[in-house]
């Protein structure tokens, strides 16, 4: 049998265990995800991934499963890879009605955030919230390393009123890390240009090791809950650096693409988990981030699973714990232009991807040029014509920011898709975001 022959069983498996996703344009119906009801019975935390950064379905149907997810599951958290401390004006604009959605958005530093797309997610949050109960009230969360911007003048201020003798100390370590974060991600063309990075974090572990010291008079001064804030932000600081720097890299990951990403992916995890146990116990929470970190695993050059942000999801709360992938057939969608000599992102660009070939898991997924759905990859029946596509290293789409030809092998990675994720997405036509302007916002990413 050649993979040719495979798609008649492919196609009838897919039939009949489907959960059609209709509609269109910012307009899928949340009530298409009431057969997931079973499924999600017994999951607490649920990670939804995306394709590209800047694909418009990946925002409008998780929108709409985030509405059924809240309104009929019970789910009250929203958690989004975007920065620590960034993310707390956003949710004071959900929860609270504070300050312009737009603006929060901004200080999210990720351009993928600019769009309309995700706008209207914030929106619906916020009329969500206004007219819920207390009990249903939807908070947002991020629990990635960058930017840090609202972190340094959080932490300058609270020196400031608590432990002054260590302003000059935190000044010079924040003003470091203002200049380095500016920099980002410049300092990934060469070992040479982290130097600022590596010189950057013995000071700031010499200003988390005196806070700690001080922490008995701190936290008499301030509170329990201000001190470990404050800890908190300065903690994200040393991540941050850590992750950057090349030499604090496991040797054993140096020889993959992109290794820097591995060790990212597990900050994400500890901050994640460390926000999930600060919750009431029987919280539920949502989790937006590309499929590279919320599926099981990471898969290397050799064929082996690297621990990654979904790894230890699952490790920490086994079958609670379901991991959506995203995948599309063919479209367009957002990304960002490139200057190879600086790394730094350009301009927005609108990239396009044609149908797929026959060693892209698409392929086996595009039953028709119209259909997009869900299938539950964890309870659905297998056959062995089906095993054989989703056990077998297709290659499946893996799209970041930066843009590349759509011939480019960076934009695959060849994934055993069953092993990573419980359910799937699946879209046969991807259409570009929407940005707010025509250019991305000074500085951001």
């Amino acid at each position: 049998m050649n993979n040719s022959e495979l798609i008649p069983d492919i196609s009838r498996w897919i039939d009949d265990n489907k959960i059609p996703i209709n509609g269109g344009k910012h307009q899928y119906p949340a009530d298409d995800f009431s057969p997931l009801k079973s499924t999600l019975k017994n999951v607490t935390v649920i990670g939804v991934g995306e394709v590209t950064h800047g694909t418009r379905e990946c925002f409008d149907i998780r929108l709409s499963l985030l509405q059924f997810l809240v309104k009929e599951m019970g789910f009250t958290v929203l958690a989004l890879e975007a920065g620590f401390s960034a993310c707390e004006a956003v949710n004071d604009y959900i929860t609270a009605g504070k300050g312009d959605p737009k603006d929060a958005i901004k200080g999210l530093g990720y351009s993928m955030y600019q769009v309309e797309e995700f706008l209207a997610v914030l929106l619906w949050l916020k009329d969500h919230n206004q007219y819920c109960s207390p009990s249903q009230k939807v908070k947002l969360f991020g629990f990635d390393l960058w930017p840090n911007d609202a972190a340094r003048k959080n932490v300058l201020s609270y020196l400031e009123r608590y432990s002054p003798s260590l302003l000059t100390l935190a000044d010079s370590v924040m003003g470091r890390l203002a200049v380095e974060e500016g920099l980002w991600p410049s300092q990934s063309l060469s070992v040479d240009n982290e130097v600022g990075m590596a010189s950057a974090l013995p000071e700031l572990e010499r200003l988390i090791g005196l806070m700690q010291a001080r922490e008995q008079s701190l936290v008499q001064a301030s509170s329990a809950g201000e001190y470990s804030k404050a800890t908190k932000y300065l903690s994200v600081m040393k991540q941050w650096l850590e992750v950057n720097i090349t030499a604090l890299i496991p040797v054993s990951l140096l020889a993959e693409p992109a290794p820097k990403s591995f060790t990212k992916s597990r900050c994400h995890a500890n901050n994640l988990i460390e926000i999930i146990h600060s919750e009431a116990a029987d919280t539920k929470f949502i989790i937006w981030d590309h499929n590279l970190h919320i599926g099981v695993g990471m898969p290397s050059q050799e064929d082996k699973v690297i621990p990654n942000f979904g790894y230890d999801l699952r490790e920490k709360f086994g079958d609670q714990y379901y991991a959506i992938g995203f995948e599309f057939g063919s479209g367009e969608y957002l990304a960002r232009e490139i200057q190879a000599d600086t790394f730094m992102l350009q301009g927005y660009k609108v990239a396009s991807m044609a149908t797929p070939r026959q060693d892209k898991l698409a392929f086996y997924l595009l039953v028709s040029d119209k259909d997009n759905y869900f299938i539950d990859l964890r309870d659905s029946p297998i056959n062995a014509a089906v095993d054989r596509v989703l056990l077998s290293h297709l290659n499946m789409h893996c799209i970041g920011w930066m843009y590349h030809p759509p011939d480019s092998s960076y934009l695959f990675k060849k994934m055993s898709v069953k092993c990573h994720f419980d359910g799937l997405l699946f879209i046969a036509n991807s259409n570009a975001t929407t940005p707010f302007n025509a250019q991305p916002a000074e500085g951001s990413l």
